[in-house]
């Protein structure tokens, strides 16, 4: 069963030196002047670019950049310490953007949301924990998205 729960909404920041020391992108065709942190995964080999949605419009720029990570806290940390751009989820970067540690922007401009869908095999009767758990992560995902 595939059960759609909502979507994690992602925002572009960087660190405040960073912003006073190579200025406020205000589009995308501002970033050939900046640099960003290049976040890789194993599912994801395209560290090199940032993507984009403005009214329905996309958009990947391909970055400059020194460092590369594949581990979301040490992603954060180098952003926080003014290495460069970085595209992160919202949700793990709030209170840094709250107490302005982080500052978005192009917010005209933002990276795709990411669908988050829970998997969970077909069964008659889906176990009480099994629904439970669908019930909180819907809950929390339909917060995320409307928040």
């Amino acid at each position: 069963i595939a059960r759609p729960l909502g979507e994690f909404r992602w925002v572009t920041c960087a660190s405040s030196a960073y912003l006073k020391e190579n200025g406020i992108p205000q589009s995308p065709d501002d970033l050939a002047h900046h640099r960003a942190i290049h976040y890789f995964s194993g599912n994801n080999r395209q560290a090199g670019e940032l993507r984009f949605v403005q009214n329905g419009e996309k958009k990947i720029v391909q970055m400059n950049g020194d460092i590369a990570v594949n581990e979301t806290e040490l992603y954060i940390k180098m952003c926080l310490e003014g290495y460069g751009l970085a595209q992160l989820a919202e949700r793990l970067v709030t209170e840094h953007l709250r107490k302005k540690r982080l500052i978005a922007v192009l917010q005209d401009w933002c990276p795709p949301a990411v669908a988050v869908t829970l998997l969970y095999p077909h069964q008659r009767f889906v176990s009480p924990t099994v629904r439970v758990f669908a019930e909180w992560m819907a809950e929390l995902i339909s917060s995320e998205s409307s928040a």
